[in-house]
């Protein structure tokens, strides 16, 4: 069952659907599905970027050692619960580690500090790296 059948009516709403409709109270099938799919469509994007990163990441042969952690904790005896939030630590340090957004290429508005002797770097000639 997806919500395009749900849309056209071919069958009953799973439950999260139903209270989604509930939630916003008499709703149109049709605004709920396109502010469902205006959610899902861009947050797919970043999250298929972050899999393929998290996965490269520990592909990486220098995270070898958390890639054989993983696979223990994943064959452990654990429960299934107890496994995930222990994986989705290593997956927050990967992300930590190789962001999605990088802001390397920002550039300020404002003028920025001079690096050899702090001043701003619009100061007129004032300063040695001038």
């Amino acid at each position: 069952m997806d919500v395009l059948d749900w849309f056209k009516k071919k069958s009953e709403p799973p439950k999260y659907l139903k209270d989604l409709c509930g939630t916003f109270g008499n709703v149109p099938h049709a605004e709920l599905a396109i502010n469902i799919f205006n959610a899902i469509i861009p947050t797919s994007v970043l999250f298929s970027k972050a899999v393929v990163q998290v996965v490269d990441f520990f592909l990486d042969d220098a995270n070898q050692m958390a890639r054989s952690e993983i696979a223990m904790i994943h064959q452990g005896s654990t429960s299934e619960q107890d496994s995930s939030r222990m994986i989705m630590r290593y997956v927050r340090e990967a992300l930590r580690l190789r962001p999605l957004v990088s802001l390397s290429s920002f550039q300020p508005s404002q003028p920025t500090h001079c690096a050899v002797c702090r001043c701003l770097s619009h100061c007129g000639g004032s300063c040695p790296c001038s």
